[in-house]
């Protein structure tokens, strides 16, 4: 993901290039999507977020900071996105947690049981990120999940990098063990 690059993406995209909007879809919709999923736990929901945000940027591109990186901008509106979906989710359904469908598994298993028990930790991880409360969710998948340095973080959350390690930190925090057990439906 180079900044040079992105910047020609951009210029060719405002002059109307359909190919070069393909380009930048398919240089960042890994991310977008792992970004919903992990803030969503639904596969479907996922998409349609990963979607919307690709609309969403198409639309505003004009807008964009040509001297800005174009990645953590992109981030914010998948980011500002899947937190009014789960905004609109909790208004519609308060006690309910969305069912987690596994992560497709992306190498053949050498041996099954070995699988069998890594997708149970996987599994038992993404039941403790969706009790995260959102802004402690959003840090450490953007830190942990996507590698951001803390200051792109920052930059994406619209806070200040001290605040950004501060809630990483928490966030890891509870998943190490403040969480409860992952079947108790309140946590802790």
């Amino acid at each position: 993901m180079n900044d040079e690059q992105d910047r020609e993406i951009i210029i060719r995209i405002l002059k109307g290039d359909r190919q070069a909007y393909a380009i930048l879809v398919d240089r960042y919709k890994g991310p977008v999507f792992d970004l919903a999923y992990r803030m969503t736990g639904n596969w479907h929901e996922a998409e349609e977020l990963s979607q919307e945000t690709f609309v969403t940027v198409y639309e505003r591109l004009g807008d964009f900071n040509k001297h800005k990186r174009l990645f953590p901008w992109i981030y914010t509106i998948a980011l500002n996105l899947a937190r009014n979906h789960l905004k609109k989710r909790r208004r519609e359904a308060p006690e309910k947690l969305p069912p987690i469908h596994p992560e497709p598994t992306r190498e053949k298993p050498r041996d099954p049981e070995q699988d069998a028990m890594v997708q149970e930790q996987v599994n038992m991880l993404n039941q403790r990120m969706l009790r995260l409360p959102p802004d402690l969710r959003e840090a450490v998948v953007l830190r942990c999940f996507h590698d951001l340095p803390f200051q792109e973080v920052s930059q994406i959350l619209n806070i200040s990098p001290a605040a950004a390690k501060m809630r990483v930190y928490r966030g890891l925090e509870k998943l190490r063990g403040g969480l409860g057990d992952p079947g108790d439906p309140k946590g802790s």
